[in-house]
């Protein structure tokens, strides 16, 4: 299931322009580490090219585990949103890759500003999460 309208669900279309049009956009090159699991959490990415491969460190010595690969309208590194600590997963690059940056304070500043708008982000973002629960759940009892 793609995350690709995420926001659709919760935002009108001149919501989703407002919040998204000013979004500073980040380049990132093939094979490359977007960002490493354990690197502070400072921005949310939602994808507009390129593919994403999420990650999660087995130990030193043992292999990823792939959690999922992302693409165009992806929302990835959401945990940002509500935790500034640290990333849990690493962020490696399949294929030249286009995302915008959604800075963690920037949920904050529209909360304050606009808390209407900020509820129907948090909701989309709850939305997107316990979807994602789900299919982790269901990849978990295939393999039992």
């Amino acid at each position: 299931m793609s995350d690709s309208n995420v926001f659709s669900c919760c935002l009108g279309e001149e919501e989703i322009a407002g919040f998204l049009g000013d979004l500073p956009i980040k380049e990132v090159e093939a094979e490359t580490l977007m960002w490493a699991e354990g690197d502070q959490c400072s921005y949310t990415a939602i994808i507009e090219s390129g593919k994403v491969e999420l990650r999660k460190s087995t130990g030193e010595g043992e292999p990823n585990i792939v959690i999922g690969i992302f693409g165009e309208g992806s929302v990835i590194g959401e945990e940002c949103f509500s935790d500034q600590s640290t990333r849990v997963l690493g962020a490696y690059v399949l294929e030249h890759t286009r995302v915008r940056i959604i800075p963690a304070e920037r949920i904050d500043t529209i909360l304050n500003g606009n808390p209407q708008l900020g509820v129907k982000i948090l909701r989309a973002l709850l939305l997107l999460e316990s979807r994602r629960l789900s299919q982790a759940y269901q990849r978990l009892i295939s393999v039992f």
